[in-house]
């Protein structure tokens, strides 16, 4: 009889950061609207570390996006983007995803926001301090006052 045991860690998410409130510039004559959109002052409002397992099979993980409702009005939307490149592992990439370009926040449903792959067989890494930056956009004087809230979740998944 041949017994054999494996061990497959599995892949894993950091994120780190802190809340953002995003400012609102007063209106200060009649007519005038809000400015349309906002983003974090901070390119690295969050940071994402991310960990390929020794062993996965296909040697790359997606990460995706979405938003968790706390008290939100569907006027308003998130983007994220990734401002940087963070401290990646040997023979590690990003896929999927444009430095700078918005990926909008769902709120029905996860959106793929990039893909870390490492090349090498039967390799394994973490890619360490990847930076995001948070906008809002959608900001109108039509939209009731309020003090909206909203969680931006990160989900990793293998490919």
């Amino acid at each position: 009889m041949v017994a054999t045991a494996s061990t497959m860690a599995a892949q894993a998410i950091t994120v780190g950061g802190s809340d953002w409130t995003a400012p609102v510039t007063a209106i200060t004559e009649a007519g005038n609207n809000y400015v349309g959109s906002t983003e974090s002052i901070n390119p690295a409002q969050i940071t994402i570390t991310g960990t390929i397992p020794i062993g996965l099979l296909s040697n790359a993980v997606r990460i995706s996006v979405s938003q968790n409702n706390v008290n939100w009005n569907s006027n308003l939307a998130l983007a994220v983007r990734r401002t940087g490149n963070g401290s990646p592992c040997n023979n590690c990439v990003i896929e999927g995803n444009t430095l700078n370009e918005y990926t909008t926040v769902n709120q029905a449903a996860s959106t793929s926001f990039m893909i870390l792959r490492i090349y090498g067989l039967l390799a394994g890494g973490t890619y360490s301090n990847i930076p995001v930056q948070v906008r809002l956009s959608g900001i109108s004087v039509t939209v009731p006052s309020a003090a909206y809230q909203a969680n931006i979740v990160f989900t990793i998944s293998a490919l």
